[in-house]
């Protein structure tokens, strides 16, 4: 056993050496996700998909095609039939043949609700979140020698 001096003093960088020589790091092992918590990572973790993994609406309302409601405005409002428009609420995914979502107070449904007027021109995107807009695919999530937390 070796001695150790009292008010022994080295730099920290000494110290660090001694530790890594004396402590080896243990091999990588693999885990489920619900194991994972109060591990480190041994490399990257990536994202394995985008999120939102589609387009979404960012607000409850209509999904149209923007080019549609070129030219509305109160005084002339831009009239959809059924098949132009799809009620989304917020979070909803957006349709494909859709790229904008018009808020339901820039709107007004007829009693059969099959004709929808829009009283303002929407731009393509508005009201959407695009897929991938908090993550994309293959983005890097959590760093190696992270901590995995709650």
């Amino acid at each position: 056993m070796a001695l150790v001096k009292e008010n022994m003093h080295i730099a920290l960088e000494r110290a660090w050496e001694i530790l890594r020589a004396r402590c080896p790091l243990l091999p990588p092992e693999t885990c489920a996700v619900q194991e994972a918590l109060g591990r480190t990572l041994a490399e990257d973790l990536l994202s394995e998909r985008n999120v939102p993994h589609y387009n979404g609406s960012a607000m409850d309302g209509y999904a149209v095609c923007s080019s549609r409601t070129a030219g509305a405005s109160p005084s002339s409002p831009v009239l959809l039939d059924k098949e132009a428009f799809q009620w989304v609420n917020t979070g909803n995914e957006v349709p494909a043949q859709f790229d904008a979502v018009v808020m339901v107070e820039d709107t007004a449904l007829n009693r059969e609700r099959r004709i929808l007027s829009v009283v303002r021109p929407l731009v393509a995107g508005e009201h959407v979140r695009p897929l991938g807009e908090d993550v994309v695919k293959g983005q890097i999530i959590a760093r190696r020698g992270e901590v995995v937390t709650p």
